[in-house]
């Protein structure tokens, strides 16, 4: 996805859109949309929607309602909303508000993991309700991604978000804390440069993944299993 850092080099020629572009066409990934900007894709089972909240535009009626009708006329059982910024209370350092929540919830309804960036951090929720109100839904290891029946008066989309910005710039300090982090890695608890690593079709099993943070000296900070009931109509 396009991040803030990215503007100015990013629809150039020989910019960094043109290089995603040779990588997906190399790999025979065919898209559709504004690549990374607001775009989707899937690879092998995995139905990205990539958007530019707080980037190019804004999130609430814009990029909300592109992920709501590329969710909602997908039969993914794998879903990925992404984007670079977030909003302040789903981070830990000192960012500001810059994405709007339509982007987060559109994606809980649908039963889709939230992956950003943007701060020089790990952090990870655990299964929320609302992600606007940061509600927890369950604080287990599994976490079991549920979308929403829109035939029903109640909300039971039930999702997660991890922030994975620890690609090598710096790393920076915690300084938003809540309940709804399940697991947390910065300067504050001496954190090291590393990535969220995801393991889909385990066991054999096509509904379960296995996720791990893992640092360059080979350190699993946060270890977790997903499950997902998106197009499952067995309760």
């Amino acid at each position: 996805c396009i991040g803030n850092h990215d503007e100015s080099r990013y629809f150039t020629a020989n910019g960094y859109q043109s290089y995603i572009a040779a990588r997906m066409t190399g790999l025979g990934i065919p898209w559709s949309g504004n690549l990374g900007v607001q775009s989707s894709f899937r690879w092998r089972g995995l139905h990205f929607v990539m958007v530019a909240p707080g980037v190019v535009g804004q999130g609430d009626g814009l990029y909300d309602l592109y992920l709501r009708d590329e969710f909602a006329a997908s039969d993914a059982i794998w879903r990925i909303g992404d984007w670079h910024e977030a909003q302040h209370l789903m981070q830990t350092g000192q960012k500001v508000d810059q994405t709007g929540w339509g982007v987060y919830e559109e994606s809980r309804r649908a039963g889709a993991i939230v992956a950003t960036a943007h701060e020089h951090a790990y952090s990870r929720t655990h299964l929320l309700s609302s992600m606007e109100h940061q509600t927890l839904a369950s604080t287990a290891n599994t976490l079991v991604l549920t979308p929403d029946d829109p035939g029903t008066p109640a909300d039971e989309g039930r999702s997660f978000g991890f922030v994975s910005g620890l690609g090598g710039e710096s790393i920076r300090g915690q300084y938003t804390f809540g309940d709804w982090f399940a697991s947390v890695y910065t300067s504050t608890q001496g954190a090291n440069y590393g990535a969220l690593f995801a393991v889909f079709h385990v066991k054999g099993d096509p509904r379960l993944a296995h996720f791990y943070f893992k640092d360059i000296d080979g350190l699993v900070i946060d270890d977790f299993w997903v499950r997902s009931r998106v197009g499952c109509s067995d309760a």
